[in-house]
């Protein structure tokens, strides 16, 4: 993260009920890393930015947190 960088707090008006903070650089874009809610259902999700966007861990609503994986089994789940 560089400096002059922006906190981001973000809630689409798209009907996708995903909320997101994060770091960025510019504008309202999300660049260096997010954690976001997916969906209505409870999921929190962290992201990072290496190049491309990619989900790095999820904590679901049953409170299984998986790491390098969208649907953790169990109450910690490391892919």
């Amino acid at each position: 993260m560089g400096a002059g960088g922006i906190m981001v707090f973000r809630r689409p008006d798209d009907g996708t009920a995903q909320a997101s903070i994060g770091w960025g650089n510019a504008g309202t874009s999300i660049t260096d890393f997010a954690i976001r809610n997916v969906g209505v259902n409870g999921i929190i999700a962290f992201y990072t930015n290496d190049g491309a966007v990619n989900e790095r861990m999820r904590l679901d609503n049953s409170g299984n947190l998986g790491i390098v994986t969208a649907s953790p089994a169990r109450l910690l789940h490391v892919n």
